[in-house]
C-alpha cells in the first residue's frame, strides 16, 4: 500500500476539477435555456402567422360582402359601376393576402416542426391562439439580482473564475513538501505452515528543489487564466445588466404598444361598420368602405405584430433571469 498522505497541489487541482465539473453542469442548463429561446420564438412566429391568416380570411369575406352589395346596388339602379368595380378589386386583394398568409403559415410550420426535431413533412396543428397577459411591472434590482443567481451562463463564468482561483493555489502548492505513506504486510517461510507475517511502514516527504523555474511559469500561466476569466465574468455582468434593463423597457413598451393597437382595432371596426351602412343606404359610395377595410387591415396587423413584439421581449425576459425553461409559459400566459 502506497498512499500520499499531503500533497497540497493536488488537493487544489481537485477542487479545480470539481468547480470545472459545475461549469459543465451550467453549461449544458445555458444550452438549454437556448433551445427554449428559439423553440418559443418560432412557435410565437407560426401563432402569429396563423392570426394573419384568420384576419385576412376574415377581411376576404367582408370584402365579399361589400362586392355582392355593390353588385346588387348596380343591378338596382342605384349605384355606379366604379363602385362594382372598385369593390371587386379590394376582394381581390383581399384574396392575394390570403394566399401570402396561407403560405406564411405552412412556411412557420415546417420550420417549427424543424426546430422541435419532427419531420418537415408532419402536419402540425397549434391549438393555443397568440397568447397576451400584462406583466406585473418587475423591480429592477431585484430582477438583476435573480439574474446573477439564476443565470447559467453568468453561473458558468463564476464557476470558472472560481477554478482558476484553485489552479492558482495548485501551481504554488507545486512548490510546497508532500508526504508519502509505504506500508507492506505479508507472509514469508519456507512452507505455509512454518511461515511468519512480516510487515514494514515507512514514511516520506517529497521537496522540490529543483524545480522552481518549472513552478513559476505553472503559477504566471495559472494567473494568466484566472485574469482572463475574472474579465469575462466583469463583462459578462455588465451584458447580464444591459439584457435584464433592455427586457423590462421593451415589455413596458410593448404593454403599451398591444393597448393602443387593441383600441385602435376597435375605432378601425367601428368605422368600417358605420362605412358600410353609409353604402348600404346610399349615402356614400364603395370608396368609403374600402378605405374603413384597409384601416381595419392596418390596425389588425399592427396589433398582432405589437402581440407578438411583446411575448418575444417576455421570452428575452426569462432568458435573461435565467429562467426561460422553468417559467416561460407563465410569462407569456400570465398563469
Amino acid at each position: 500500500m502506497s498512499q500520499t498522505v499531503l500533497d497540497f497541489s493536488a488537493s487544489n487541482h481537485a477542487r479545480a476539477a470539481a468547480e470545472n465539473q459545475k461549469t459543465a453542469s451550467f453549461s449544458l442548463r445555458d444550452a438549454r435555456e437556448l433551445v427554449v429561446l428559439a423553440v418559443g420564438n418560432q412557435y410565437l412566429l407560426e401563432l402569429a402567422s396563423i392570426a394573419r391568416l384568420e384576419t385576412a380570411n376574415a377581411q376576404l369575406a367582408t370584402a365579399q360582402a361589400v362586392y355582392q352589395q355593390a353588385v346588387d346596388r348596380k343591378n338596382a339602379g342605384v349605384s355606379p359601376g366604379i363602385d362594382v368595380l372598385r369593390a371587386q378589386v379590394q376582394m381581390q386583394a383581399q384574396q392575394q393576402r390570403v394566399l401570402a398568409a396561407q403560405n406564411q403559415v405552412a412556411q412557420q410550420r415546417m420550420s417549427l416542426a424543424r426546430i422541435v426535431g419532427l419531420p418537415v413533412s408532419q402536419d402540425i396543428e397549434l391549438t393555443d391562439k397568440v397568447p397576451y397577459a400584462p406583466l406585473p411591472e418587475l423591480n429592477l434590482e431585484e430582477s438583476l439580482a435573480r439574474a446573477y443567481t439564476q443565470r447559467p451562463e453568468y453561473l458558468a463564468a463564476a464557476s470558472r473564475v472560481r477554478a482558476a482561483e484553485i489552479e492558482v493555489k495548485a501551481a504554488k502548492g507545486e512548490a510546497l513538501p508532500s508526504f508519502q505513506l509505504n506500508g507492506q504486510y505479508g507472509y514469508t517461510g519456507p512452507t505455509p505452515v512454518s511461515s511468519e507475517r512480516v510487515y514494514g511502514l515507512s514514511g516520506g516527504v517529497n521537496v522540490p528543489i529543483f524545480d522552481g523555474g518549472r513552478i513559476r511559469a505553472d503559477v504566471a500561466l495559472a494567473e494568466s487564466r484566472l485574469r482572463d476569466a475574472r474579465m469575462q465574468l466583469e463583462d459578462l455582468h455588465n451584458r447580464l445588466e444591459q439584457e435584464v434593463r433592455s427586457s423590462l423597457l421593451d415589455v413596458k413598451t410593448s404593454n403599451e404598444q398591444v393597448m393602443v393597437a387593441q383600441q385602435s382595432v376597435g375605432l378601425a371596426a367601428e368605422q368600417l361598420k358605420q362605412a358600410q351602412d353609409r353604402f348600404r343606404a346610399g349615402a356614400s359610395d364603395s370608396l368609403e368602405v374600402v378605405q374603413a377595410q384597409e384601416a381595419v387591415a392596418n390596425s389588425n396587423e399592427t396589433l398582432i405584430q405589437a402581440l407578438y413584439l411583446n411575448n418575444v421581449a417576455k421570452l428575452s425576459l426569462v432568458h435573461a433571469l435565467g429562467v426561460a425553461e422553468q417559467q416561460t409559459r407563465a410569462f407569456l400566459g400570465g398563469k
